[in-house]
């Protein structure tokens, strides 16, 4: 939730989740709204600008190492402008409030999108790991931020996860850890590469999920094959398939989209019990 006591005035939305091992993972949400989108512009478009002109540009290359200065002061002439969108600066305080006054033993931050981006600049400033999916990076914007990061700080507490045919990831240049995954979606959907539910399915099916359950949304909304049942589950597969128990959990579990779990129901031609 937003706030947490840090008044920045901003609105950026993120939810801090525990664990008994007094560990924690703060996760900040990606871009939802019009705004979100504004603040993706406002924080990296002079990066994507430079991005574009060195693609187009011959021998542009060579000035990769002093790209990041560039980047800074043309940023400067807009900095009024990009401090109100700079929702890390709120980020940052909580972690370090997390980090100096509650005491957990493992802290790590997560995000999407623009959430991505900014757990990004969170993990990079405040020496905390964070894994982004679909990030917006921050190699050659990392002067402009506040305070400015490193790249060795980017390097060592930063990682990406960059599906195939996905733009934000693209923007500004990776830091050294990141990991290219497939993408399922069809040529022409522009967007679909961009969607979290999808990119986590392609890493549960290309990585295994361990003793974690895979997500119903993989089989029923993008096509991946059906996993294989766990000593745990093969006994309730006997009974009820697969398809079936996500409908019927779809169904029984408070705040899940009904429209959803009848479009399920629907193609699937199974009938759902609570």
């Amino acid at each position: 939730s937003p706030g947490y006591g840090f008044d920045y005035g901003t609105a950026v939305s993120y939810k801090m989740i525990t664990f008994s091992d007094n560990s924690g993972v703060l996760t900040i949400r990606g871009t939802q709204t019009m705004w979100d989108l504004v603040a993706d512009a406002q924080l990296w478009m002079t990066a994507a600008l430079f991005q574009g002109l060195r693609f187009l540009l011959p021998f542009s290359q060579l000035f990769t190492p002093i790209l990041h200065h560039t980047v800074w002061m043309v940023n400067q002439l807009e900095s009024e402008s990009i401090t109100k969108v700079a929702y890390y600066r709120e980020t940052q305080s909580f972690v370090r409030y997390l980090k100096e006054s509650k005491g957990f033993e493992r802290l790590e931050v997560t995000g999407h999108s623009l959430g991505g981006g900014l757990a990004i600049i969170t993990g990079a400033e405040s020496s905390t790991n964070a894994v982004a999916i679909s990030g917006v990076n921050a190699m050659l914007s990392r002067d402009s931020f506040y305070p400015p990061l490193t790249v060795d700080q980017l390097d060592t507490y930063t990682f990406n996860v960059v599906p195939d045919r996905d733009i934000f990831p693209r923007i500004d240049d990776l830091a050294r850890l990141y990991q290219n995954i497939n993408c399922t979606a069809a040529a022409n959907d522009i967007i679909g590469c961009h969607h979290v539910t999808r990119s986590v399915c392609e890493i549960q099916y290309t990585c295994g999920s361990r003793d974690k359950p895979i997500l119903c949304e993989c089989l029923l909304d993008y096509g991946y094959p059906e996993p294989s049942p766990t000593d745990e589950t093969a006994s309730a597969q006997e009974t009820s398939s697969f398809v079936q128990q996500c409908i019927d959990a779809c169904k029984s579990s408070e705040g899940q989209n009904t429209k959803n779990c009848e479009g399920w129901k629907e193609k699937y031609g199974q009938t759902a019990t609570k």
